[in-house]
């Protein structure tokens, strides 16, 4: 699937399968999601699709930065519970996250950040950032995985085995792409419209 399916679907999962009832809570799904449903797609280097994973890594940033801003204004919590974490923790979670970030970029596509493996070990990082934001991330980046092995191309999920396998379903950027994608991004804002107005 495309980027920004993977995004919509990441953050629509999270917060169906969290059911957040409060700001805070749906400002973790939406980071959680986002951030584990972008970053299996970080093997850019062997990526046919690279301009459109570099688009959802900006996708990514942007969306983050703007809910942390938003959070820090409205005074939700998830700031206060970012800069109230031992700095150690904060530290050690930064640079865990670049050197695995470094790690992932030149990876074969479809191998170690599509793995379970991947999966424990991008996860290390958020949990010594941000612990509350751990399992909407873990949902969106398990959505990755279940949508890319949808595809009928194989993804090495029990990596480091070589072999991989997929389901064949459907194509990464044919029709089932635009129906997650939309059906992502109506889940969240539905979701999202009837906690803050309803």
């Amino acid at each position: 699937m495309m980027s920004k399916t993977h995004l919509a679907v990441g953050v629509g999962t999270a917060l169906a399968l969290t059911q957040p009832q409060t700001a805070k809570g749906c400002c973790l799904a939406i980071i959680g999601g986002i951030l584990g449903g972008m970053m299996p797609d970080i093997d850019i280097l062997d990526n046919e699709h690279m301009m459109d994973a570099i688009h959802g890594q900006i996708i990514v940033a942007g969306m983050t930065a703007a809910v942390l801003v938003m959070d820090h204004f409205a005074r939700w919590g998830v700031c206060k519970e970012l800069f109230s974490r031992d700095p150690m923790l904060l530290i050690w979670g930064i640079i865990a996250w670049i050197v695995l970030y470094g790690i992932g970029i030149p990876q074969p596509h479809r191998g170690f950040t599509h793995s379970l493996l991947g999966l424990i070990a991008y996860t290390i990082p958020v949990a010594l950032i941000l612990p509350s934001a751990v399992p909407c991330y873990v949902i969106g980046f398990a959505s990755h995985l279940v949508m890319d092995l949808l595809n009928k191309r194989n993804i090495r999920l029990l990596f480091p085995l070589n072999w991989g396998f997929c389901f064949g379903v459907c194509y990464a950027n044919k029709a089932a792409n635009q129906i997650l994608l939309y059906a992502g991004l109506s889940f969240s804002l539905i979701f999202l419209f009837h906690r803050f107005f309803l």
